[in-house]
């Protein structure tokens, strides 16, 4: 019998560094830490401290992304703030200025849609960032440009959404190889893939990595990471995972409405959202990011 977490076995309260906080509406899971939104628009983090990982700044935000050693998050007027670091050590916390619609982190860069819905990208990914050269990597285009709606980060590649719906993919070649000329609500990219969520709530998945999204499935929402893919099963709302990591075993039964994959390639886990507005976390155990506190 497969082993399994149950959902209502976590708590709807995080206790984050010791003190409670209020039930999170949305969650992004980083390389050893996670960061959430609660619905009055503080951003509560936990997992690994150092470096400056929690260390969240002041200010409600409309929305957070955490990365492989650090986060950023848009506030409710639009300016951006970044905490942490990179593994790499290259910091981010002084982001471009300006106003901002959309975030996403990756391991070493990260990208952001501006308020006129145009792509900018900083920090220290050759792959997604033309100015930067050293590892030797090819770069197949630069930063895109036109007017998008959403970004999604992975290693070394990234996607970006138009207003139609249709992906734009970027970085090194093998990773944003065979991108479909399809049209897509969301996009989730990490390792050497990147995954649409089609209106018909089908999966498409694309690149060289190890995930393939199931045909027979559709989901109202979908997350992947370096080596699995997890999803909401549209009406029921059961979480189904797809990949040979841990985050594809004892996956929590019940009824969620959102689920976020580490995007790293090292410490595999993943966190989820219950309808009732609990956090559950799962997969590799040695991750301090993991699992929310108790």
């Amino acid at each position: 019998m497969r082993a399994h977490v149950s959902a209502l076995a976590v708590a709807a309260v995080l206790l984050c560094s010791g003190v409670a906080h209020a039930q999170l509406v949305s969650v992004s899971a980083g390389g050893s830490h996670n960061c959430g939104r609660t619905q009055d628009g503080q951003v509560r983090c936990w997992g690994l401290a150092a470096m400056g990982r929690l260390a969240v700044p002041e200010g409600r935000y409309r929305q957070v992304s955490a990365g492989g050693g650090n986060a950023c998050g848009i506030l409710d007027d639009g300016s951006l703030r970044c905490w942490g670091v990179t593994i790499s050590g290259i910091p981010r916390t002084t982001p471009r200025e300006g106003r901002y619609l959309h975030v996403s982190v990756g391991t070493y860069a990260a990208c952001a849609i501006r308020d006129d819905h145009r792509l900018v990208c900083w920090g220290g990914d050759p792959g997604l960032l033309v100015q930067h050269g050293s590892w030797g990597r090819e770069v197949l285009q630069g930063i895109p440009e036109g007017a998008f709606s959403q970004v999604s980060v992975g290693y070394s590649h990234a996607c970006a959404l138009r207003a139609d719906g249709h992906a734009v993919c970027w970085g090194d070649e093998d990773r944003v190889s065979g991108a479909p000329d399809d049209s897509f609500v969301a996009l989730t990219s990490a390792g050497r893939h990147s995954c649409g969520l089609r209106r018909d709530g089908l999966a498409v998945c694309w690149g060289t990595g190890n995930v393939t999204a199931p045909a027979d499935v559709r989901f109202s929402a979908i997350s992947t990471g370096a080596y699995a893919l997890c999803g909401v099963v549209r009406g029921s709302g059961a979480l189904r995972c797809f990949g040979g990591s841990a985050v594809s075993q004892d996956v929590p039964e019940g009824r969620f409405v959102s689920v976020a994959v580490n995007p790293a390639l090292v410490d595999p886990h993943a966190c989820a959202i219950t309808a009732a507005g609990a956090t559950v976390c799962w997969g590799d155990r040695d991750n301090r990011g993991a699992r929310p506190p108790d």
